[in-house]
């Protein structure tokens, strides 16, 4: 597993957040840690594309570009893939269009190195840098509440550079799973959505981290201060942490969603996607992935992942096209 990958999980962090903030007596250092992106103060000359490097070509994106979102104001970088020249298209054109949305404290990057197989598969893939990730501006994360608002505007952005092809599917691990769901809750033009370990709301995400990153925190942390602390920490960012619900989202929309967890994920436990799949029998599949974390889900040793979310696509982006 890549050491970055283990320094910037959120239990990690939370873990060495909440040591600092139980013997400081200061519990600001927890709320940072659940808000507060990676990128928070960039400046946004930083996204100036003329200043940025060429593309690397064993990359395989065909551009890069950034997308004005907001309130409140960032900018999203965006990599656009195209299929393989020996990729399964229709008439010459790709299937459809997919965003692939990463997780928490992740980025565009790892997503792209992972998930070429939908391009592979004839789809037109944009990897966007979330808020405060990657090479994007942006001071706070909001759990998808304020992300996936920020995606409505990245496919507005798309239809005006007439890059959408087809229909419109997401991909999202964790953080972005949710964030899809979210999205399709608010954009009728999201037609699929796959989503591997999803959480249902932050409020229940949170204090499970908590006490994962430290063991015997039920005995000196009540569940209604954690309950305080992310009050506080939507305060400090902006945000209502009520509107980070992926379970009220699943619930308000009736995109096709295919949830994909790993039977033995501790970060985002397997129940959270059980859950979700349970408040929306009539438009989800849920697929249980046997002996598999957290990352490992995403990083999809055995190809399951990519077949599985393939045939959704392949189902519901091709089968009801015009």
């Amino acid at each position: 597993m890549p050491r970055y990958k283990i320094r910037y999980t959120l239990a990690g962090r939370l873990l060495i957040a909440a040591i600092a903030g139980t013997l400081s007596g200061c519990d600001r250092a927890i709320m940072s840690v659940m808000v507060d992106a990676p990128n928070r103060g960039r400046s946004a000359r930083s996204t100036d594309p003329s200043a940025a490097p060429p593309l690397p070509r064993w990359l395989g994106a065909t551009e890069q570009f950034y997308v004005d979102v907001g309130p409140p104001d960032a900018k999203l970088r965006v990599w656009r893939f195209e299929p393989k020249d020996d990729a399964d298209l229709i008439d010459g054109n790709p299937k459809g269009t997919i965003l692939v949305i990463h997780g928490y404290r992740n980025t565009a990057f790892w997503m792209l190195i992972n998930r070429r197989a939908l391009a592979r598969a004839g789809y037109r893939l944009f990897f966007v840098d979330l808020r405060g990730h990657g090479k994007s501006t942006g001071d706070y994360i909001s759990y998808g509440a304020v992300e996936s608002q920020d995606l409505v505007q990245v496919i507005d952005e798309l239809q005006r550079r007439d890059l959408i092809t087809g229909r419109i599917g997401v991909w999202g691990h964790s953080m972005g799973a949710a964030t899809a769901i979210q999205l399709a809750a608010r954009d009728p033009r999201v037609e699929a959505v796959v989503a591997v370990s999803p959480y249902t709301t932050m409020r229940d995400v949170v204090p499970h981290l908590v006490h994962k990153a430290l063991p015997f925190s039920r005995s000196f942390i009540e569940p209604e201060k954690i309950d305080q602390l992310v009050d506080q920490a939507g305060e400090r960012a902006g945000f209502d942490p009520d509107q980070a619900s992926t379970l009220h989202a699943i619930q308000q929309t009736d995109t096709p969603i295919l949830i994909m967890h790993g039977q033995w994920d501790w970060v985002v436990p397997y129940e959270h996607g059980k859950k979700l799949h349970e408040a929306a029998p009539d438009h989800t599949e849920f697929i249980t992935l046997p002996k598999i974390g957290h990352v490992l889900a995403d990083v999809d040793l055995g190809g399951r992942v990519d077949r599985e979310s393939i045939a959704w696509y392949d189902r519901y982006l091709l089968d009801q096209a015009p």
